[in-house]
Order: C-alpha cells, then structure tokens, then sequence
C-alpha cells in the first residue's frame, strides 16, 4: 500500500489515536532514547509524531514523510518543526542525523531490508525503531514482526531489542559516544 492510500485511512483517526496513553508513552521512550544534536521522524505522516516527540525532548526535529500531501499538512500544523518530503526510502541516506527515529513504519513497508538499510545511513549516532509486537487489525500492516525476525532483518548489525506489552524498541547504535 502506498503512504497516500494508507494516509487517508490514517488521517480520519491519527488526532485521536495518537493522544492515547500507549502512543504517548512510546513517543516519550523514542524521545529519551534520543541522543545528539540532529533528530529525524521518519514516517511522520501529518507531522503530531515529530511534534509530541519535540514537546519530550526539545531540541531540532525534522519530520519526513513520503507524501507530499502529508507534508504540507503538518507544514501548516507545526510551522516551528522543519518538515521535508521524500519521495522513496533510497532517497532517505541523503539527508543525516544524529538519532533517527522511526515509529510504527517498517510494518507497512514492502521492501524492509531495504528501507532499514536507508535509515541507517541516515544516521550517525542512533537509530530508534519501533513496530508492533502482535498483530493490529489495521488497513496497510504488511507483517507482524517477532524478536527473531527482527534479528534477521538487522542481521549484520548490533541492535538491542526490548519489548514491552505492545511495541519491540529496536536501538541501534552506529557510532561511539
């Protein structure tokens, strides 16, 4: 499914969902997880992630999204957070980051070896990614990922994974502090 279809579905929902407990539980530990000067919300949609995550740790935010729609929405929204569209993943390493962050993503994406390879050359320091840890009965999940299978997708790479009752955090760090 492409970020256009699955971002209509999302829009009628995102303001509600989002504000709820374990949303914003999970945007406060990517937050704190964060380390640097330089953060990136990858997958942004309407640009409330970026923003709750900004609120937590202040500091410069970027959001990018894959719709250019989306965009300009949460240019309009957030005009204090820097926001940038990028039509497909590869284009993803030519930007960087200290902490990149990527937040219930990698289910929706086809192509998911590919599109961590991207993140991680998106960033210099951190790469924070989250995912369900069963299945959500939502429009454009892709997967449902397992401690193994996440393993195997960052097979090559030292990444912690924990879990709590509904997410895996998946840490990666990519150079010394």
């Amino acid at each position: 499914m492409e970020a256009t279809e699955y971002l209509k579905y999302f829009e009628k929902k995102s303001d509600r969902v989002l504000k709820c407990d374990v949303h914003q539980a999970r945007y406060k530990k990517c937050a704190e997880l964060a380390i640097g000067e330089t953060f990136v919300d990858v997958g942004c949609a309407f640009g409330e992630s970026t923003h709750y995550m900004k609120n937590y740790r202040p500091g410069n935010w970027t959001g990018v999204e894959f719709d250019v729609t989306a965009v300009r929405k949460a240019e309009d929204n957030f005009p204090d957070i820097k926001f940038l569209y990028i039509k497909e993943p590869k284009y993803l390493s030519l930007v960087k980051y200290d902490t990149v962050v990527c937040s219930e993503v990698i289910e929706h994406v086809e192509k998911d070896r590919e599109f961590v390879e991207s993140l991680i050359a998106m960033t210099g320091k951190r790469l924070i990614m989250t995912t369900p840890n069963k299945k959500v009965i939502s429009v454009g999940h892709l997967r449902v990922y397992t401690k193994s299978s996440l393993l195997e997708l960052f097979k090559g790479y030292s990444v912690d994974i924990t879990e709590n009752d509904r997410f895996f955090y998946v840490i990666m760090n990519v150079a010394k502090q």
